[in-house]
């Protein structure tokens, strides 16, 4: 049901708090009979008529088709950040397309997106306690793609948990599009995380028990059966129409019923990349996402990152310890104990990420920092 999706998928950028959906999801047999509270198709390539035998995969992929409608916070209905089609949306000078960072109110589009200011964090469960960041600063811009290098146990994983809203420093500033995360309550940052940062994990974290489509539309379904309830409603329809928008843009076609297991490992994470884009998200953290794929879907997967960014203006934060994976961004800062050591800029001619990019020069940097 929706409420155990809830349970497995904290991870899918969502927090505790925002998963306690209400309703169970239908279960349709081949006979029509339903066992559920609602039997509406949340496949983005099924139709609510569909006969069950014509499902790609039978009556049993089929059955696990089902959704709720859903709903989007009031700014992003206002923006149209949920728009279905993958056509240009104009608001006012500015063309957002589907897949663009939605704009608040008051932030420009061309400011940054991510401000932190001397970060610090200890953590006192080890003897001496130890301390994982120590004043750490950093600033991504509107549509800038950064990689976060360093060896394991530096902290670059506790801190993209810092700028997505999960961990919170001991001391030091935090705003997302000129919202101070840590200075919300707890609920208000949840609600501000489910709206405007997506996340992808190097464990995809799909749910083996839904098709592809209904991991992608997962996001929106609980928004909408959370008791952080936003007032906004969309249509089911809507919400198809979104999902099977973003599948296709991500090289998903045809492969909306299928369950994760029944795709490539390069497929289940570029799932995994729409659903973090489902709400059109301002914020788009990666935390190793490459690290369980072979060669050829890793270059698929960080060239997909390069053309959100360079195209779609999808402001993105990688964190990796893989010099090959950190050469795909624009700028790459380097950890180490805790302190930024180094910044390198990067120059790619090619521009939409298609020819993997020469990671020579940020090798040569590194080694010089015996990294």
């Amino acid at each position: 049901g929706v409420r155990a999706a809830a349970r497995v998928g904290a991870t899918a950028s969502t927090s505790p708090a925002e998963q306690q959906p209400s309703a169970e999801r239908t279960r349709t047999s081949r006979t029509g009979a339903t066992t559920g509270h609602n039997s509406a198709d949340a496949g983005a390539d099924a139709g609510p008529n569909s006969n069950t035998d014509s499902h790609p995969l039978g009556p049993a992929a089929r059955d696990r088709s089902a959704t709720a409608a859903v709903s989007i916070p009031g700014t992003a209905c206002r923006l149209h950040r949920i728009g279905a089609r993958s056509v240009p949306h104009p608001l006012g000078d500015v063309v957002l397309t589907q897949l663009a960072s939605a704009p608040t109110t008051t932030q420009p589009l061309d400011g940054p997106v991510v401000v932190a200011e001397s970060l610090h964090k200890t953590f006192h469960v080890s003897r001496p306690s130890r301390e994982v960041l120590r004043g750490v600063s950093l600033t991504v811009n509107h549509g800038e793609f950064v990689a976060i290098m360093g060896a394991s146990g530096c902290g670059k994983s506790t801190l993209l948990h810092m700028l997505g809203g999960l961990e919170a420093p001991d001391s030091g500033v935090v705003r997302v599009q000129g919202t101070d995360l840590y200075a919300m309550s707890d609920t208000a940052r949840s609600a501000y995380r489910r709206d405007h940062i997506g996340f992808v994990f190097q464990f995809f974290n799909l749910l083996p028990s839904m098709t592809a489509a209904e991991n992608v539309a997962l996001p929106l379904r609980l928004r909408n059966e959370s008791w952080l309830r936003p007032t906004h409603r969309v249509a089911q329809g809507d919400i198809k129409e979104r999902v099977s928008a973003l599948m296709d843009q991500l090289g998903l076609h045809g492969l909306q019923g299928h369950g994760p297991e029944e795709i490539s490992g390069g497929e289940q994470q570029r799932v995994a990349i729409a659903r973090a884009l489902a709400a059109a998200p301002a914020l788009l953290l990666a935390d190793e996402p490459t690290g369980n794929l072979d060669w050829n879907a890793r270059h698929e997967v960080l060239a997909l990152l390069v053309q959100l960014c360079r195209m779609e203006k999808q402001t993105t934060l990688l964190v990796t310890h893989d010099a090959v994976a950190a050469a795909y961004a624009d700028r790459v800062v380097v950890m180490r104990d805790g302190v930024f050591v180094d910044e390198i800029t990067l120059s790619h001619p090619d521009g939409d990420g298609a020819v993997r990019p020469d990671p020579a020069r940020l090798i040569a940097r590194l080694s010089k920092l015996d990294l």
